[in-house]
């Protein structure tokens, strides 16, 4: 404070931070030997909070004159923190040459390097902004040495250093006149941007942006703008995106606007055009990302502001730009909604996905389905390919039903491929152009369980969820009742995520009738460690016994949450499960949760054995299965 410095540039080193400028002497230690006072290079060292530790400053070469830092980068290396600042230094009178410093976390200088031949005047070059990237140093700057065999012409460079520093390659734009002042690494590229113009020719800047690989190879070279003054001054990446920022005098409000650009990185076209300004002259000068949103460094002269400053005064501004994100993601699937919720042989079927916004800005979704497959034999046919969702708000979802627009299709075959069937359905929607490949379970699994039976949509739900493969190669068996050692096995496989194993059972088994050979010993002895079972007595689990509808509101419940504790019955809900039962809160605990309503006449049937069709409901529903989604 109160020393005459500029600051042009900022790296940070938590806590502290470095903004790097000029000096005039003698603030900062800055020195001036020769001739009239000019601009040293200034290192002002701040605590993040912002509390000024101090500043200092340094002489390149014994000539003295100009020398001044533009721009600054961090980068941690084999663990230490370093950053680098970059300056353009007059080396003899009339003659400026880049410098890359090398400073320690402390503020000490551990290296510099410069153009070769700096002993002598060989002519003007400028170093303007400094980038780190995969381990590497990049400087965009312009250069015209006619002293080391470049035409008299400043044109845009770009140089590579390692972290000696020491230069790699140095690229230089042999066709066109310009300044490079920004640079970015951004996806395993560097790009460079600034401005071209024609010598001699007053406001004829252009935008200037440039694409090289890491070994130095130039993809493209873009210019454009209007019929005024367009330059850039820096470049960012979020994410495979190219941002660009620097002014326009082509357009906007009057004067210069600040511009930010998004630049397709692919082909150098510019994507889109964003301007801040007023009537007199605002300018972008630098921008930065935390990865999601744009935060541009500026100046303005347009505006009047709080503190006292006037329109035509230059304010200090930070513009945040939140990016349009444009994404979606699958969320659900409906199929046959006005039928019976199942896709089967032989009949067209509605299929409705529902589509989640994940961006930040409403959009308008539609979608193509292709690629309908499945097990070979039977016809696959999309009867209607198109969707549409309507315009779905940021954080929204809609389904294809909402806009009445959802695909249709088919199955043809004779027979079945096998008993669990499923075919999958590629979508991809618009414009976010996000695929889902849909998986379609095919009904009509079991001879013995028609479309017609209540029960139809959950057994092809449990069996598309492998939970039980039916009682015989073509028949589920929906009237037997479960057993108790079978139920060990559903309730648990319904649970757990695919292919749940529980360890095998130790050499001392845990009930009296269940050996360690039983097939079923591992599940029922999971169920006991869980303490969702405690046996029927006496030491015994009843293995063969059926599981009573009473028993299964504790199977599914204590399976589901082994912590539950479900709340004493009051005025019973069943008129056959007094608040005495053990049971009853169990019981109840599953009408709260809409699993079950009963058996009929305001009764629940506690002592009824579970059937295998009343159980693919228990299990279904307890555990959310769902027969198509996600």
């Amino acid at each position: 404070p109160g020393t005459p410095t500029t600051f042009d540039g900022l790296a940070v080193l938590a806590p502290n931070a470095f903004a790097v400028g000029g000096a005039w002497p003698p603030a900062c230690g800055a020195m001036d030997g020769v001739g009239g006072a000019e601009w040293k290079v200034g290192l002002t060292r701040l605590q993040t909070g912002g509390t000024v530790l101090g500043c200092q400053s340094a002489n390149f070469f014994p000539y003295q004159g100009t020398e001044n830092y533009s721009g600054a980068v961090a980068q941690v290396e084999g663990g230490t923190p370093f950053f680098y600042a970059v300056a353009y230094a007059e080396n003899c009178g009339g003659n400026m040459l880049p410098v890359l410093a090398k400073y320690s976390a402390a503020g000490a200088i551990v290296g510099q390097v410069t153009e070769p031949g700096s002993a002598n005047c060989i002519g003007y070059s400028a170093g303007y902004a400094v980038t780190a990237f995969n381990g590497s140093i990049y400087i965009a700057a312009h250069s015209q040495l006619t002293g080391a065999g470049e035409d008299n012409v400043p044109r845009p460079v770009l140089m590579k250093y390692d972290t000696v520093p020491a230069r790699v390659w140095k690229r230089r734009n042999l066709t066109t006149p310009g300044i490079a002042r920004g640079v970015a690494g951004i996806a395993g590229s560097v790009y460079v941007v600034g401005q071209a113009y024609t010598p001699g020719i007053p406001n004829s800047e252009q935008y200037l942006v440039s694409k090289f690989d890491e070994a130095g190879t130039e993809a493209w070279t873009r210019i454009s703008g209007g019929a005024s003054a367009d330059s850039l001054t820096g470049v960012v990446g979020i994410g495979g995106r190219v941002f660009a920022v620097g002014y326009t005098r082509s357009q906007g409000a009057g004067g210069a606007d600040a511009v930010i650009l998004e630049i397709d990185p692919v082909t150098g076209s510019t994507l889109s055009t964003t301007l801040f300004g007023g009537a007199q002259d605002d300018f972008a000068n630098g921008v930065v990302t935390d990865g999601t949103d744009l935060y541009v460094v500026a100046e303005s002269r347009s505006f009047a502001t709080p503190a006292g400053n006037v329109v035509g005064q230059n304010d200090m501004v930070i513009l945040r730009v939140v990016l349009p994100i444009v994404s979606a993601a699958p969320a659900a699937l409906s199929v046959d909604a006005a039928g019976n919720g199942v896709l089967q042989p032989n009949e067209a079927a509605v299929v409705a996905p529902t589509w989640r916004n994940t961006g930040n800005q409403a959009m308008t979704l539609t979608g193509v389905v292709s690629t309908f497959t499945g097990p070979a034999g039977p016809a696959y046919a999309i009867i209607d390919g198109t969707g549409s969702y309507g315009s779905i708000a940021a954080g929204g979802s809609s389904s294809c039903a909402t806009a009445s627009d959802c695909y249709s299709v088919g199955i043809f075959a004779n027979s079945r491929p096998s008993l669990h069937w499923d075919a999958t359905l590629l979508e991809t929607v618009t414009p976010t152009s996000t695929t889902k490949s849909w998986i379609l379970h095919v009904g009509d699994s079991f001879a013995d369980v028609a479309p017609s039976n209540p029960f139809y949509r959950f057994i092809e739900t449990i069996l598309h969820k492998n939970v039980t493969g039916g009682c015989t190669p073509t028949t589920y068996c929906p009237a037997a009742s479960t057993t108790r050692d079978q139920m060990a096995v559903f309730v648990l496989v319904a649970r757990e995520p695919a292919g749940f194993i529980p360890p095998p059972c130790g050499a001392t088994p845990m009930f009296a009738d269940v050996p360690t050979t039983s097939p079923f010993c591992r599940w029922i002895e999971e169920l006991a460690r869980r303490g969702v079972v405690g046996g029927c007595g006496g030491g015994n689990y009843c293995p063969s016994s059926s599981a009573t509808r009473e028993q299964m509101a504790v199977f599914v419940l204590r399976t589901l949450d082994p912590a539950l504790s479900p709340p004493a019955c009051g005025v019973p809900v069943f008129a056959d499960v007094p608040a005495s039962n053990v049971f009853c809160r169990w019981i109840e605990e599953l009408s709260r949760r809409g699993i079950v309503t009963g058996c009929g006449g305001g009764n629940y049937c506690p002592t009824a054995p579970v059937t295998r069709d009343q159980m693919s409901v228990f299990l279904a529903v307890t555990f959310s299965l769902v027969l198509y989604g996600l």
